[in-house]
C-alpha cells in the first residue's frame, strides 16, 4: 500500500458543542434575602435592637425613658461584566456556531460570581453606621463551632442549632447550611445505616433538597478554607442580604469597530452583606 495513504485518512466531526463540567447557576442566591432595583452607590439597611423594662416601685414616678438601639448595615454596589466575539469569517470555517454556548457559559459565570460575592460576606467585615464608614468584624470564636480536627458531624450540626437558638433567632425564619461534597461524605460516614438520620443524609448526597435538624442543606464547592478547615456557614435566611442594582443581563450586538463581528456580553451590578453576627454560625470542618 502506498505510503501516501495517510492523506486519505478520515476525520469525522460531530454537530453540537459540549459544555464542560461547571456550576451552572447560583446556588446561594435563592437562600439569602434578595433586594432588587438598588439605584445607588451604596444601599443602607436600618435595624432596631432590643430594649428592656424596669420595675415600677413608686406611685406617680417619672416615666423612664430607655433608648432603643438603632443600627445600620451598608452594601457597596459593584459592577461585573464579561464578553467575547464571534467573527463572521470564523463562522465560515467551523461546523458549530458557538454563539448560543457562549451566552450559556457567561450566564453560568455570572451565577458563580454572585455566589462569590455572598460567600465573601459570610465571615467578612460588614460596613455599619450612618454613612457606612463603621465596621463590624466577624466575632471569631463567639459564633463558631470548633473543628476539633474532625469533619462535619451530627454533633456539630446540633451545636450550630444550639447557638442560633440560644441567641433567640426567630424560629420561623428558614435556616440554611452550606457545605461541600466533603461534608456530605462526612455525614454519610458518621451516620449509621440503621439510624433514622441516614435516609435524610442519603437524599442530600443524591442532590435532592434535604433538611436536617432545621437546616436546609446546599452544596457549594466555593467555601473558603483556613489551613485544613472548611468554613461552613449555618445561618438564617434574613441574616444575609444580596442587593442588585442591575440583575444579570445578556446582550448580543453587532460591533462595527470589530469588523462587524458579533459580541456576546453579560453584566450585573450587585453587593452583599451580613446583617447580624448572631444569625450566622461558622462551622469548621477538617478536610486534612
Amino acid at each position: 500500500m502506498s505510503n501516501e495513504i495517510t492523506t486519505h485518512r478520515v476525520q469525522r466531526f460531530f454537530d453540537g458543542i459540549t459544555i464542560l463540567a461547571q456550576q451552572k447557576m447560583s446556588r446561594l442566591r435563592p437562600i439569602v434575602r434578595n433586594e432588587n432595583g438598588i439605584s445607588a452607590k451604596q444601599a443602607f439597611f436600618d435595624q432596631i435592637g432590643s430594649t428592656s423594662m424596669q420595675e415600677k416601685t413608686v406611685r406617680h414616678a417619672d416615666t423612664p425613658i430607655i433608648e432603643i438601639p438603632h443600627r445600620r448595615r451598608a452594601v457597596t454596589m459593584k459592577s461585573y461584566e464579561t464578553a467575547d466575539l464571534v467573527g463572521k469569517h470564523d463562522l465560515n470555517t467551523v461546523i458549530n456556531d458557538p454563539t448560543s454556548s457562549y451566552g450559556q457559559v457567561m450566564a453560568m459565570a455570572a451565577g458563580r460570581k454572585v455566589d462569590e460575592i455572598i460567600t465573601d460576606q459570610f465571615f467578612g467585615t460588614a460596613s455599619t453606621g450612618e454613612s457606612g464608614t463603621g465596621t463590624a468584624a466577624w466575632p471569631a470564636g463567639s459564633f463558631e463551632v470548633a473543628s476539633g480536627s474532625v469533619g462535619l458531624t451530627i454533633a456539630k450540626v446540633l451545636a450550630a442549632k444550639r447557638v442560633l437558638d440560644a441567641n433567640e433567632n426567630d424560629p420561623s425564619v428558614r435556616r440554611h447550611a452550606v457545605v461541600t461534597a466533603m461534608q456530605v461524605e462526612d455525614l454519610l460516614n458518621t451516620t449509621e445505616i440503621a439510624s433514622s438520620d441516614f435516609n435524610t443524609v442519603k437524599a442530600l448526597a443524591q442532590g435532592e433538597i434535604s433538611s436536617y435538624c432545621g437546616f436546609n442543606f446546599t452544596r457549594y464547592e466555593g467555601l473558603p478554607k483556613t489551613v485544613n478547615d472548611r468554613n461552613c456557614p449555618f445561618f438564617l435566611e434574613t441574616s444575609m442580604v444580596l442587593a442588585f442594582g442591575i440583575d444579570v443581563t445578556g446582550q448580543i450586538s453587532d460591533r462595527p469597530d470589530k469588523s462587524h463581528d458579533t459580541q456576546i456580553y453579560y453584566s450585573f451590578r450587585a453587593g452583599a452583606t451580613r446583617m447580624d453576627e448572631t444569625g450566622v454560625i461558622k462551622v469548621l470542618s477538617d478536610e486534612s
